[in-house]
């Protein structure tokens, strides 16, 4: 195949295809209709395939035509997000992003680093929303949501950061009126604080020693929709409580909560950054992101 005079014929076809006018495309050119005409033929002829069906009233795209079209706005869509960042990296970052996590992951983790990011870029702005429910992102205009455990739409992208490890836990007080398990069967002598906010919320498999599966259900018991609700239940001594350990490391080391059937847990979870498209992040969004799984790498989770 010819070498094609790349990239002014693939834009002028590809104008005169968004636009659906030799003459509209030959306005935004600067060019004459004549002109576009010529260049979209000399592009057809140099491919050997028909990329516009011609009538007097109207042009349209042949199969090969809406393919090349498709693959244009692709490329020309990366170009632009290219040069826009290019733009951005001469000039100091500056834009808005909308953050969304779980009320107790964003307060102990996203929020002093959101904090530690605009240190280092003060001319972009975070707004960090939190809450216990899965929020949809473009509905809600959030940027970026950081998702503890399964993903559950495939319709975005997500970066996984890392996994965490859930675990029972007690208060002291609590073990100190009440016999301490030994065993899984020991649970249902127990109370309990339950995650409603869950999908079946009693029911639960552990891995157990030699990484075996032992299957449990959890009767009567507090329920709450609030993992910081759940905390609180727990640490008054309310029963026993199945948490991520990220969530509770500081109250483990203190001595307020203590692990329950150490040797039992649940499968490891991932945290993931979950976004819709990459490719057309503004770039102050795409610096968030890269900015928070730097530090998770840097053990600031």
């Amino acid at each position: 195949m010819k070498t094609i005079k790349l990239p002014h014929r693939l834009d002028v076809f590809y104008l005169t295809a968004r636009h659906g006018s030799f003459t509209q495309a030959a306005n935004v050119l600067d060019i004459t209709s004549s002109m576009v005409s010529q260049h979209v033929a000399k592009l057809e002829d140099e491919l050997g395939a028909k990329l516009l069906n011609r009538t007097t009233r109207r042009l349209s795209l042949t199969l090969a035509g809406e393919q090349l079209f498709n693959t244009c706005r692709d490329v020309f869509d990366r170009l632009d997000q290219g040069l826009s960042e290019i733009h951005q990296i001469q000039s100091e970052p500056a834009g808005h992003v909308v953050v969304n996590a779980q009320t107790d992951f964003g307060e102990k983790y996203i929020i002093p680093l959101s904090y530690k990011f605009m240190q280092i870029y003060p001319k972009i702005t975070v707004d960090i929303q939190l809450d216990d429910e899965v929020r949809d992102l473009q509905q809600n205009q959030i940027d970026v949501s950081f998702t503890l455990g399964k993903l559950r739409d495939s319709n975005y992208r997500a970066i996984k950061l890392g996994d965490f490890e859930t675990i029972l836990c007690a208060s002291s007080g609590y073990l100190k009126k009440h016999t301490q398990p030994n065993v899984l069967s020991d649970l249902h002598n127990h109370q309990y604080v339950l995650m409603s906010a869950i999908n079946n919320p009693r029911k639960w498999a552990f891995r157990g020693p030699g990484n075996t599966t032992e299957k449990i259900t959890l009767s009567g018991g507090i329920m709450t929709n609030s993992s910081q609700g759940l905390q609180a239940f727990v640490k008054a001594g309310a029963g026993i409580a199945i948490l991520p350990e990220i969530f509770i490391r500081d109250s483990l080391r203190s001595g307020d909560l203590k692990r329950v059937l150490p040797q039992h847990c649940l499968p490891a979870q991932g945290i993931y950054a979950v976004y819709s498209d990459r490719q057309r992040l503004p770039f102050c969004v795409r610096t968030f992101i890269d900015f928070i799984k730097k530090e998770y790498k840097n053990d600031a989770f």
